[in-house]
């Protein structure tokens, strides 16, 4: 299981593909619709999605691994006392991949894919590989970080005062809760 891409729903579209573009040296991956995709030089279809919305957010963190693997978290969500999500056959996105989503504890939205399409790596040294890592700003960074490590098998690899890293087994870390205060 692999950080494939971030989703992102934001008004101003056009401009924030231009700073992907031109500040991060992504590279166009294609359009659907509302929906521009940019990749990186790996071999992931793209790394960022980016909607025009009419209010900023993040729409989801995709990983993607083997059906194997997808089947594994998605068992493993039902099995943690949560409903068992909706398989979608085919996302209409680079790579088409198949897959569901999962909602976190504070509505953060969690997709799980398998790439039948994936892509091929270019040779790019200027251009990001893949993502590393995601942060998660959250109220209650424990129950956020027992959702990853129960429902969707993540591990904690490492804790700081303010901060709880998880980790999926062959891919590193990839999620950092943060605790926010907000007032």
């Amino acid at each position: 299981m692999r950080l494939r891409s971030v989703e992102f729903e934001l008004p101003r579209r056009d401009a924030a593909v231009e700073f992907f573009r031109d500040t991060w040296g992504l590279l166009d991956a294609g359009r659907r619709g509302p929906t521009a995709f940019l990749r990186g030089a790996g071999d992931h279809p793209y790394l960022v999605s980016l909607t025009e919305a009419a209010a900023p957010r993040a729409a989801a963190i995709t990983f993607s691994g083997s059906e194997d693997e997808i089947g594994t978290v998605h068992a493993r969500i039902a099995t943690a006392g949560k409903p068992a999500p909706e398989r979608v056959a085919a996302f209409d996105e680079p790579g088409a991949p198949s897959g569901f989503f999962v909602a976190g504890p504070e509505g953060q939205v969690f997709r799980f894919v398998a790439d039948r399409e994936p892509g091929a790596a270019i040779a790019r040294p200027e251009t990001p590989v893949q993502l590393t890592h995601v942060v998660l700003n959250s109220l209650d960074r424990e129950a956020c970080a027992r959702f990853t490590v129960d429902a969707l098998g993540f591990a904690v690899s490492d804790r700081t005062r303010h901060m709880t890293f998880v980790r999926y087994e062959r891919a590193g870390k990839l999620i950092r809760d943060a605790k926010v205060k907000i007032d």
